[in-house]
């Protein structure tokens, strides 16, 4: 890619993060998102960032010791976040391979949600009671909700933007 390329998606990332997250929490508090980034060469990036890489295909630790089952599900990811639940450090990998600027900004706000805390909206098992009550109670439930698993959609319900903030808070 083209570092023209590269800023594209990385402004698609950052668009699609503040659209998706920004709003009113369950707390009534409205929250406005805003995200700043700057393009680091791979090799000075300074333990204790949080950045996102542009891959063609994810990469996972001891990729030779899974299952067949597990690779499979690595090879078609199409993005992952290396700790659920960390605002601090943290890497997001976005598959940019054979993928539009769009697809890549709905994983990489997709994978930033996970980064925040969110399971996947359509995986009740992943959440806490008060976020699933909240998609069970939206309009959209867990169908438009860009943290459903597969097929992303481009909203979180309020629930869910009360429990990325409480995240953040505790992480600070």
């Amino acid at each position: 890619m083209t570092q023209e390329q590269v800023v594209a998606r990385a402004e698609g990332i950052g668009n699609q993060v503040k659209d998706s997250f920004s709003g009113e929490g369950s707390d009534g508090v409205n929250t406005i998102v805003n995200v700043s980034y700057e393009y680091v060469d791979s090799a000075s990036t300074a333990d204790g960032d949080f950045f996102i890489d542009l891959v063609d295909k994810v990469i996972v630790n001891n990729y030779d010791q899974l299952s067949s089952e597990d690779k499979m599900s690595v090879d078609l990811a199409s993005g992952k976040v290396d700790n659920i639940s960390n605002t601090q450090v943290n890497r997001i990998q976005v598959v940019v391979k054979n993928t539009s600027t769009r697809e890549s900004s709905l994983t990489g706000a997709h994978e930033t949600g996970h980064a925040g805390g969110l399971g996947h909206a359509n995986k009740p098992s992943e959440n806490t009671p008060a976020v699933n009550q909240g998609i069970q109670n939206s309009e959209f439930g867990s169908r438009g909700n860009i943290m459903k698993a597969g097929a992303v959609g481009r909203n979180i319900v309020p629930a869910q933007r009360t429990e990325v903030i409480n995240t953040i808070k505790k992480q600070q």
